[in-house]
C-alpha cells in the first residue's frame, strides 16, 4: 500500500513537473485584492483597494480607517438630501420621517453637499449630486468610531438613502526598498535592465504592505532545494509533526522522516528519500523567486518572503526525470 502511495505521489508530481508550483493555505488568511481607490460595488457599499501611483509612493487605505463622527450619504433623491441638509444648517427643530431626524438624533450640526464649488455642482452628474456629508461635532470630538458606524448603520436603513459610509481616509506613503543587494541594482548578469525587473514590473511594494505570504507553504516541485541557502534556510518548511531523525513515521502519512519535503526521483524506500537536496540549481532558483529571505542585505528578495519552502524533488541531478 505504502509502494502505491508512493508512485501516485510520484505521478502527481510529474504532472506538475516543469516550473510548476501550488500553493497550500495553512490559515485562514484569504488572498487580498490590491488596486487603489474607494469605489462602490453595484449594492453602493464601499470597496477599499490600493493601487501603485507611482515608483516609491502608494496610496493605501484599509476599512476601519475613517474620521470619526463624519459620514458621506448619497440620497435615492437630490432633493430629499437638500432638505435633510437645510434642517441641519438651519437647526430647525421639527423632525420630519426624513433622514434629518437620525442625523440631528446623532448630534449631527453640519454639512455640506459633497461638491463645494456651485460651479462644480451644476456640472457634476446626477449621482453625484445626490452625494453630502455631515458631521456631528460631539462625536469627533469624542473620537467615537463606533457612534459614527451606528449612524452609518441606521442611515442605511431609511428609505431615503442610497448608501451611507463613514469618511474613509487614504493615505501616501514612502515605500521603503528592501536592502537586499540586487534589488535595487541593474546589469548584475550582463543585462541592461533592472537586476529583479520582475518585481518592480508587478508592483510588489505595494502588495507587501498588504502581505508578505505568512502562513503560506509553497511545495516546490523541481529538482529539489538547497534547504541551507543562506536566503532561503530562514523560510524552508519543518513538518511540525514529524520528529527528525528516528526513522519513525510519526505523523503517519506513508513518508519516514519527512521533514523539509521528499525526493520522488527514487522513492526506493531509502533513507535518502527524505532529503531533497538540489543537486542541479533550478530548484533552488524557483524557491528563491518565491520566498527568498527581504530585508537581510545579501541576494535577491522573493514574491512572497514570508512564506515557507517545501521541497518536493521530482527531476535528478540532470534536471530530468522519466515515467
Amino acid at each position: 500500500m505504502k509502494n502505491h502511495r508512493l508512485i501516485i505521489l510520484f505521478f502527481a508530481a510529474v504532472i506538475f513537473l516543469p516550473t510548476a508550483v501550488f500553493s497550500a493555505n495553512t490559515s485562514k488568511n484569504q488572498p487580498v485584492k490590491i488596486e487603489t481607490l474607494i469605489q462602490k460595488d453595484s449594492a453602493g457599499r464601499s470597496v477599499v483597494t490600493t493601487r501603485q501611483s507611482g515608483a516609491a509612493k502608494d496610496t493605501v487605505a484599509t476599512e476601519a480607517d475613517f474620521v470619526a463622527g463624519e459620514v458621506i450619504v448619497k440620497f435615492k433623491d437630490v432633493l430629499k438630501g437638500e432638505t435633510a441638509l437645510s434642517s441641519i444648517v438651519s437647526g430647525t427643530s421639527e423632525l420630519t420621517n426624513g433622514a434629518e431626524k437620525i442625523l440631528k438624533k446623532n448630534k449631527v450640526t453640519t454639512g455640506r453637499k459633497l461638491v463645494k464649488s456651485k460651479r462644480a455642482q451644476v456640472r457634476s452628474p446626477e449621482r453625484v449630486k445626490k452625494l453630502f456629508k455631515f458631521e456631528s461635532p460631539a462625536i469627533k470630538k469624542a473620537k467615537d468610531k463606533k457612534a459614527t458606524k451606528d449612524l452609518v448603520k441606521e442611515l442605511k436603513k431609511h428609505p431615503d438613502v442610497e448608501y451611507a459610509e463613514p469618511n474613509y481616509i487614504a493615505k501616501v506613503f514612502e515605500a521603503t526598498p528592501p536592502n537586499d543587494t540586487y534589488y535595487s541594482t541593474s546589469g548584475a548578469w550582463g543585462q541592461n535592465f533592472r537586476d529583479l525587473w520582475g518585481l518592480q514590473k508587478i508592483n510588489i511594494e505595494p502588495a507587501w504592505q498588504k502581505t508578505q505570504g505568512e502562513g503560506i507553504v509553497v511545495a516546490v516541485i523541481d529538482t529539489g532545494v538547497d534547504y541551507n541557502h543562506e536566503d532561503i534556510a530562514a523560510n524552508v518548511w519543518i513538518n511540525p509533526n514529524e520528529i527528525a531523525g528516528n526513522n519513525i513515521d510519526d505523523d503517519n502519512n506513508g513518508f519516514i522522516d519527512d521533514v523539509r519535503g521528499w525526493d520522488f526521483t527514487t522513492a526506493d524506500g531509502t533513507p535518502a528519500d527524505n532529503d531533497p537536496t538540489d543537486d542541479f540549481g533550478h530548484g533552488t532558483h524557483v524557491a528563491g523567486t518565491i520566498s527568498a529571505v527581504t530585508n537581510n542585505a545579501i541576494g535577491i528578495a522573493g514574491v512572497a518572503p514570508k512564506a515557507k519552502i517545501m521541497a518536493v524533488k521530482g527531476l535528478d541531478q540532470n534536471g530530468v526525470r522519466y515515467t
